[in-house]
């Protein structure tokens, strides 16, 4: 109980400005197997947007992947026009809900480049990400 109140605490006390990535979080806290590879496709519907997008997820080891994210976007305001969006990241699996932990946490890093005709945006993020297996 503890250590879930010290996590819940500083992720309170480092909480900062947000801003959202357009591929966002497709995987739960669980690092792929090592040597293992893991691919996905994903549909987004956002407000004024559709969007297409792929992932694929390697395991370095039990506890490190990486992954790699590729997509088509559509806008239809304030631009109706199409764009493309290229993501990274890693994440370093630090509790397990199988090792007796209260629920599975990542920690990791993203880098994601979106481009339309108008406008590109690049940005640098860092992540927890918290899951529990059902």
């Amino acid at each position: 109980m503890r250590r879930i109140t010290l996590t819940i605490g500083l992720a309170f006390l480092l909480a900062s400005q947000a801003f959202a990535q357009y591929s966002g979080q497709l995987s739960t806290a669980e690092t792929t197997p090592a040597g293992k590879s893991r691919i996905g496709a994903f549909v987004g519907l956002y407000e004024h947007a559709i969007g297409l997008l792929g992932q694929y997820r390697y395991g370095v080891d039990s506890y490190w992947d990486f992954g790699l994210k590729l997509g088509l976007i559509d806008f239809d305001q304030p631009v109706n026009d199409a764009g493309l969006d290229l993501a990274g990241d890693f994440k370093y699996r630090v509790m397990e809900k199988r090792l007796r932990d209260p629920f599975d946490l990542s920690l990791g890093a993203v880098a994601e480049y979106s481009t339309v005709s108008d406008f590109n945006t690049f940005s640098i993020g860092f992540n927890a990400i918290g899951s529990y297996p059902v």
